[in-house]
């Protein structure tokens, strides 16, 4: 069936390359989904760039709001501005809003906002679609989101980072369920949040749903989170941007290195849950920043290679039997996505065979040492 939707979006993008720049549909879990896309004329492999609204949003606000076409334009890149569908909980209508995996308490009830919608299945279909539609350069895949879109990036980086390469989070956090599982890659992730954000606020609370709740965790520890499972050091590069412009605020940019991907935190102090984006009254311009933390104008970008050494794991997706093939010994180990250990074993050098039957169904994390993780999915 995945293939079916697959297909069906391919055809619908191939279909509307005269209109490129409209919002097109396709079917996901028998719903018509939205999105729009822009492709600039170009000979050679581009970059994608998916960006996502705000609670409430939709796919036009964000494009408008990151001048996403010029952009496209200007650095030869695909954009896509995916839209989230309409929730509601306890009796509210919450607007438009992506299933970052939110789990909250309100007014003693626990709330979960279109759980039962798959968007990080219908993102990675829209991915395949582009994938397989234009000539996309699949090392270069980036995922942006604002407020709501920003909780959402942070899941795609957790749940399918190793279909990116890097992802920027503006004001939006790792939501409670979704940091007790282990990413399964590391990922290059820029943060960027407000000190005086009242709506998602650095301590994670928020008051926008009509009363006190724990969105998700606070800014500190989500970039902690990053900061562990990138192996980086604790230590951070920082620098403090030009005040320039009389704005009241400042930018300060900590960056954690040393480990298999950066982790940047920009924070702005004195700073709302805005997009700040003209650099005649701002100090900085999120946009400009965000590409050139993308681009590598601040550092490497890129998505890693596996090391020689490393273990090649097939048939992924696999149905019984694991193969692992590896250059050298090592120990490997099988993590579910709650960063459990479901398997654990020395790897002499050459071909072994894993019975992996008696696991369930789903997302698996092969971790060995010097080596990037990566994702096995059992069927």
């Amino acid at each position: 069936m995945r293939h079916k939707h697959i297909i069906t979006a391919v055809l619908l993008l191939l279909l509307s390359r005269s209109a490129i720049g409209q919002i097109s549909t396709f079917e996901w879990q028998g719903r018509q989904r939205e999105f729009f896309v822009h492709v600039p004329n170009s000979g050679s492999p581009m970059p994608v760039m998916f960006c996502l609204h705000h609670l409430g949003g939709n796919a036009m606000d964000i494009v408008q709001m990151l001048h996403l076409v010029r952009m496209s334009e200007q650095n030869g890149w695909i954009v896509v501005a995916p839209q989230a569908l309409p929730a509601s909980a306890a009796g509210m209508n919450l607007g438009t809003m992506w299933n970052a995996g939110l789990t909250v308490q309100l007014n003693g009830q626990t709330i979960s906002p279109n759980s039962d919608i798959d968007d990080a299945g219908f993102l990675m279909a829209l991915l395949d679609s582009m994938e397989t539609a234009y000539n996309v350069n699949a090392d270069s895949v980036f995922f942006c989101g604002f407020s709501m879109g920003g909780f959402m990036t942070h899941r795609m980086a957790i749940e399918h980072g190793d279909r990116m390469a890097a992802a920027v989070a503006v004001s939006g956090l790792i939501t409670i369920p979704m940091s007790q599982q282990t990413p399964v890659a590391p990922v290059r992730l820029l943060h960027i949040h407000g000190t005086n954000d009242n709506v998602v606020r650095p301590d994670g609370s928020s008051n926008a749903f009509g009363g006190p709740m724990q969105l998700g965790l606070s800014v500190a520890d989500v970039i902690r989170y990053w900061i562990d499972n990138n192996n980086c050091s604790g230590t951070a590069t920082v620098e403090n941007l030009p005040d320039r412009v009389l704005d009241g605020l400042r930018f300060v940019r900590r960056t954690y290195s040393g480990g298999e991907a950066d982790v940047q935190w920009l924070e702005v102090i004195g700073g709302q849950h805005t997009w700040y984006g003209d650099t005649a009254e701002y100090d900085i311009d999120y946009l400009s920043e965000i590409l050139a933390f993308l681009t590598g104008r601040q550092t490497t970008y890129g998505i890693r290679e596996v090391a020689a050494a490393a273990a090649t794991a097939y048939p992924n997706p696999c149905t019984g039997t694991l193969t692992l093939s590896a250059n050298q010994p090592g120990e490997i180990k099988l993590l579910d996505m709650f960063g459990r250990t479901v398997l654990q074993t020395p790897l002499m050098a050459g071909t072994v065979d894993i019975d992996v039957r008696t696991l369930p169904r789903g997302i698996y994390i092969l971790r060995q040492p010097n080596a990037p993780a990566q994702r096995i999915v059992l069927q």
